[in-house]
């Protein structure tokens, strides 16, 4: 999920410090958005929401978090038992479906994040994020922060409640236990990337987007998809139908 949060772990109490309520003023009028803005933007929501990245994110959540899921629910976990392995068939009947249509929508994640950036950040402030995520450190970072990603929370209050709907709550744990694995694995080189980051002007206003980028990629991910629910239940009962060798019940 979204790397932005680091930021605010690195930005010492800045989520946890109390906040005044301005006066009530006028709204400023918002400054019109250039061209270049929205150019540098879009390869910013492409920067930290890489493909590249999304399969890593789709490849640990079936091969690791989803078993794991499965096995702790009475229901899987009985089914596994009476015949061993039709877990992983229905996973591996389930991934070339999940991939191939997250990264088909990734484009319109980046769309839908690209105006949240041109809103806060300069032309300048935007290169400066690029320069940051783009580098070996940057790149690092995002990584990591991908692959300490832990979503099991959010996969197992969607098994336990039967739906599809990703929750904050969910998100949140698993971008905290992201966030803890850079913290834990960050080489000196890349400390001394992000505590620079974060003493520029657009690593200051980073935390404030947190809720806002995490809120949208959240009704992206919970957008009805009924073919794709469709695609996903048919290939799971013919693989249940295959592996036990019986119409599925």
């Amino acid at each position: 999920m979204n790397i932005l949060i680091l930021a605010t772990a690195l930005a010492a109490g800045s989520a946890d410090a109390p906040v005044t309520a301005p006066p009530i003023t006028a709204a400023p009028a918002a400054a019109p958005v250039s061209a270049e803005q929205r150019k540098l933007a879009l390869e910013l929501a492409r920067a930290m929401n890489s493909e590249e990245l999304t399969r890593a994110q789709i490849s640990k959540m079936l091969d690791d978090t989803l078993p794991k899921t499965f096995a702790a629910t009475p229901q899987f976990a009985a089914m596994e038992k009476d015949h061993p392995g039709v877990t992983k068939a229905v996973i591996e009947a389930m991934r070339p479906i999940i991939v191939t249509s997250t990264l088909a929508r990734l484009p319109s994640l980046w769309e839908r994040l690209a105006p949240i950036y041109t809103r806060m950040f300069s032309v300048a402030e935007l290169h400066t994020l690029l320069d940051f995520y783009t580098s070996p450190a940057g790149a690092r970072v995002i990584k990591t922060m991908g692959e300490g990603a832990d979503y099991s929370r959010m996969l197992g209050d969607m098994v336990a409640n039967n739906n599809s709907v990703v929750t904050s709550d969910g998100v949140t744990a698993g971008v905290q236990s992201g966030v803890a694995q850079v913290i834990r694995s960050a080489t000196p080189e890349d400390m001394k990337a992000m505590i620079a980051l974060v003493a520029t002007s657009a690593g200051k206003k980073l935390p404030m987007l947190n809720r806002e980028v995490q809120a949208a990629s959240i009704a992206w991910g919970n957008e009805p998809e009924p073919e794709l629910d469709a695609q996903v239940e048919s290939a799971v009962k013919d693989a249940v139908v295959k592996y036990l060798g019986k119409p599925a019940q």
